[in-house]
């Protein structure tokens, strides 16, 4: 057997060039929170130089050795239309017409994902909707955590972190309303009317996913270890979450404590945002623990907060606060993290 054919063939397999990539919520048409340092990160290969561009304004970096890179750029001012480019100096990524202004995260179960075409009124709300400077990142569940069967399909997705449909930023409009968060919209609509400055919507609304599956595996070890010890039997997880899971063979169904929601969102999700505006999935009293300890951002609800970088300034549920982390800031540089 030639065993240095071999050696060299999987040299060449293993030899392609990692491209400078940034999460999918970097796209045309985003809108980036205004007056607020932005952080921005991504991947390429170990050691790349990255340089952005944003705003007349050039940051460099380079990668640490899992290929991460991050920058942090001076604020925006309101308005726009901004472009960013970054670039490992083999590929070059554009985005154009950025917007900024606010951006808030709408998150929850199906009080949150209730549709806008469901609402009264919402025929006239629709066709009186459309609007550039008012856009939303919508994040699709691919699947209903109704009580039947998934296909294989799902179920594979699903354990790839795959909990959402591809999806990208775009601008209100009478096609595309109908389908939007009904909170979320009007919620929007008034920060229009009052700031008059431009508003992006990040919205991941999975209905059926109670408030303990928004919450990371580490916050819960520390916060509430009990409620991961056979969770679909033991009395800290209620009823039809556990039934729903048991019907449904994968390891990330958003009904379980802990899924991979908060992981899901954040490998689509990193853009600063203002806050967090979010209908409480439900709760019982045996979570309130472990959501109390999931507050480094938001002590309590409501609360602004002003001492910790990189947090959103007030968060009305502190039970999807690290859910949401993740959508707060950029990827960070430091040691490889395979979770």
């Amino acid at each position: 057997m030639n065993y240095k054919l071999i050696i060299a063939s999987l040299l060449v397999a293993t030899s392609g060039s990692a491209k400078v990539t940034l999460p999918k919520m970097f796209s045309d048409g985003m809108v980036m929170q205004r007056d607020r340092y932005l952080p921005v990160g991504g991947t390429a290969d170990a050691g790349s130089r990255i340089t952005v561009t944003l705003a007349g304004h050039t940051y460099k970096t380079t990668t640490d050795n899992c290929g991460r890179w991050a920058v942090t750029a001076l604020p925006l001012q309101a308005g726009g239309p901004y472009e960013m480019t970054v670039s490992d100096g083999q590929r070059t990524l554009r985005f154009t017409d950025i917007l900024a202004g606010e951006v808030w995260i709408a998150s929850g179960q199906s009080n949150m994902e209730f549709p806008l075409r469901d609402a009264t009124g919402a025929q006239a709300d629709i066709a009186d909707s459309a609007d550039p400077q008012l856009r939303f990142y919508d994040m699709k569940a691919i699947a209903r955590t109704n009580n039947e069967q998934w296909p294989d399909s799902i179920i594979e997705a699903m354990d790839r972190l795959g909990h959402f449909k591809p999806t990208t930023w775009s601008a209100v409009g009478s096609g595309t309303a109908g389908d939007l968060s009904a909170v979320a919209y009007y919620f929007a609509r008034q920060l229009r009317d009052s700031l008059h400055v431009p508003v992006g919507i990040i919205s991941n609304a999975v209905g059926g996913a109670p408030c303990e599956s928004w919450i990371d595996v580490t916050t819960l070890e520390h916060g509430m270890p009990e409620i991961l010890i056979n969770w679909r039997t033991n009395d800290y997880v209620q009823p039809w979450a556990q039934g729903r899971a048991n019907v449904i063979p994968v390891r990330a169904i958003p009904t379980s404590p802990p899924t991979s929601l908060p992981r899901a969102s954040s490998r689509s999700a990193t853009i600063p945002s203002r806050a967090s505006y979010g209908i409480r999935a439900r709760a019982t009293p045996t979570t309130a623990r472990s959501m109390s300890s999931s507050s480094r951002c938001w002590p309590r609800a409501g609360a602004p907060t002003s001492a910790t970088p990189g947090c959103p300034s007030s968060m009305p549920s502190s039970a999807l606060s690290t859910a949401l982390r993740g959508l707060c800031s950029a990827t960070a540089s430091g040691a490889c993290n395979k979770k």
